[in-house]
């Protein structure tokens, strides 16, 4: 249903904004030729528009969420064939918020702030009934991916790191208590790294060089790379990390690259095949490995008192 809200509401807003600012006649007229360059490589910069092209590649590929929805599958066809199905939907909606935020700029060329561009089309171009069914959109969009990311940090704060942590899944009747507290200290964490953020695309491209750079190449490795272990798989994520902040902490670095997620990557690859080599060779099959997963993720009744956060792994 949010998809669906989302979906229709943004693409109303792009068809109405795009008429109210002119259409391509409005967009060449209005807008500096920077703006109308391909990709608006001319805007930003080649090296910066690059950038963000990958940032928003390592966000998809990355996010622990779309791994769990992996999980949840039937089988492997339905894996692939749902991962098309969104990558089709992806390219096709790509253009509207584009359309949206170069209206935006036609009908307030002093708009200062990007973020502003929704909401200046919502309250003060349209009708307050249209712009109530945009602003609806708008919070679809955020629920949407708010509440499976949500879901997905809760799920490895009970899974993984409690277990971890105490050797073991919660009681059953401390699940829903741990999930609670598990949930608000996730939203207080992402609530305070956002006070920090000047704009939505900073703090988006920042989180994901910081924090799924790392991740994504750890994974890639663990994939392809036979050699690689979990140590260098730490040093992934501890080098693309590093590396994210301190570029980001320089405006020069910053102005060069757009977002870190460049040298981020190449830092998290360096160190996570210098550690893999200077650590032992891994001593698990790829077959034991799953086997292990596939126990780990079995019924909770083979496990007494651990509660009902375990699910079964078909296949």
């Amino acid at each position: 249903m949010q998809g669906a809200i989302l979906f229709v509401g943004f693409s109303v807003l792009a068809v109405l904004s795009f008429r109210e600012a002119g259409g391509v006649r409005g967009f060449s007229q209005n807008l500096p030729n920077d703006v109308n360059s391909f990709l608006g490589v001319g805007e930003v910069g080649v090296i910066p528009a690059a950038s963000l092209a990958v940032v928003i590649a390592v966000g998809v590929l990355a996010t622990p969420s779309y791994r769990q929805r992996i999980y949840s599958a039937t089988n492997t066809a339905t894996v692939r064939r749902s991962f098309l199905l969104v990558g089709i939907l992806f390219a096709l909606f790509a253009i509207i918020p584009a359309i949206a935020g170069m209206s935006a700029r036609v009908l307030n060329p002093d708009m200062a702030n990007s973020d502003q561009a929704f909401p200046f089309l919502a309250t003060e171009v349209f009708p307050v009934w249209l712009g109530g069914f945009l602003l609806v959109s708008g919070l679809s969009a955020t629920a949407s991916s708010g509440d499976s990311d949500a879901i997905t940090a809760v799920t490895i704060f009970l899974r993984d790191v409690y277990r971890m942590i105490v050797g073991r899944l919660p009681a059953e009747e401390n699940v829903v208590l741990y999930s609670r507290i598990g949930l608000a200290v996730v939203m207080s964490v992402a609530f305070v790294v956002t006070i920090f953020a000047t704009s939505v695309i900073d703090y988006i491209t920042l989180m994901i060089s910081t924090v799924l750079s790392g991740l994504f190449v750890a994974a890639v490795l663990g994939k392809f790379w036979p050699r690689a272990t979990w140590q260098g798989g730490i040093a992934c994520m501890v080098g693309g990390s590093a590396t994210a902040l301190a570029i980001n902490a320089s405006e020069s670095w910053t102005g060069f690259w757009g977002n870190p997620v460049i040298p981020s990557l190449l830092a998290a690859l360096l160190a996570g095949v210098a550690v893999s080599l200077l650590t032992p060779r891994r001593d698990v099959t790829e077959e034991e490995a799953l086997r292990r997963l596939g126990e780990e993720r079995s019924p909770v009744e083979a496990e007494p008192g651990a509660g009902s956060l375990g699910w079964r792994a078909e296949g």
